[in-house]
């Protein structure tokens, strides 16, 4: 399966991407983002620079549903987050301009963590994670109908709990784990040190100790 495919995007591409997604101005380049695990990252820039740059996703084919559930995720999490959420301009999936699916959507002000945090105090380093921390604590408020993957138009694999749903994760990842090759011993004995943990868990939910 190929992730982040590698396209050599012309700033006459990135032109037609910006005028179909309504936006006026000239394009004066195209760069490849930091991040990025399953579609590429582009930002466009602008001639003019009073004109804010956005951004460009790009699905592999194999996973070309990422970008529909981009979609329904963003909007899920609009005006429901005490940060700012990127607007996507137009969603693309006719596979004309480059071939594969594709989203462009404003670009949010900021610097990536990763490469300010061996500069940062332990303070400010704290006061960084907590402020990631918030938005995460409001995107887990959002309700939702059931416990499970979010798709392309909500939740795949609906379970009633928590519990459930990632109780099938695990035993589906673990197979996965032998499937791709590796110790089956190894994934037996995951799977009996989780069983035996899981029980003294709720043997301790059945004394009430954990209610406490």
């Amino acid at each position: 399966m190929e992730l982040r495919p590698d396209l050599q995007i012309t700033v006459a591409v990135a032109q037609t991407i910006v005028d179909q997604a309504g936006c006026k101005g000239a394009v004066a380049a195209i760069a490849r983002l930091h991040g990025g695990e399953i579609a590429s990252v582009y930002g466009i820039g602008f001639v003019d620079a009073a004109h804010r740059p956005l951004v460009l996703k790009v699905y592999p084919d194999d996973l070309h549903w990422k970008m529909q559930k981009e979609m329904t995720v963003i909007g899920l999490i609009r005006d429901r987050l005490g940060v700012p959420v990127p607007k996507i301009l137009v969603a693309d999936d006719s596979k004309r301009l480059l071939g594969l699916n594709f989203i462009v959507m404003t670009r949010l002000d900021g610097s990536v963590l990763g490469r300010l945090e061996s500069t940062l105090a332990p303070a400010q380093r704290a006061s960084a994670y907590a402020q990631i921390g918030r938005p995460l604590r409001d995107f887990h408020r959002i309700p939702m109908e059931a416990f499970g993957y979010i798709g392309p138009k909500g939740i795949w694999t609906a379970h009633p709990t928590n519990h459930a749903y990632l109780t099938h994760q695990f035993q589906r990842k673990l197979a996965e784990f032998v499937e791709r090759g590796g110790d089956a011993g190894v994934a037996g004995r995951i799977k009996a040190h989780v069983a035996e943990r899981a029980g003294a868990v709720w043997r301790l939910h059945a004394s009430g100790a954990l209610s406490q």
